[in-house]
């Protein structure tokens, strides 16, 4: 039996946990997303969609994600060193 199919919880980031091979291809019962305010759309998508149901924890204060779109923009990740100025 492997290490994850023991436990009757797993914990680890939005996107991060995926990368280990044991709970790659894993459903859950419960997924509690803590910091749910500060996760992007698209993070958040990642567990929530392995999971019959949910538990969103955040702030309603607190920042919001960063916007997505905005790293689409060549011009402001030239601005900021992420990519060579053409």
């Amino acid at each position: 039996m492997s290490f994850s199919k023991q436990r009757t919880s797993v914990a680890g980031t939005c996107i991060g946990f995926l990368g280990h091979p044991a709970v790659r291809d894993l459903d859950f019962d419960l997924c509690i997303l803590d910091e749910a305010s500060k996760a992007t759309a698209t993070e958040a998508l990642v567990p929530l969609a392995r999971a019959r149901r949910w538990i969103l924890v955040g702030d309603t204060r607190q920042l919001p994600p960063m916007d997505e779109e905005l790293l689409r923009s060549k011009t402001k990740l030239e601005e900021y060193g992420w990519i060579p100025s053409s």
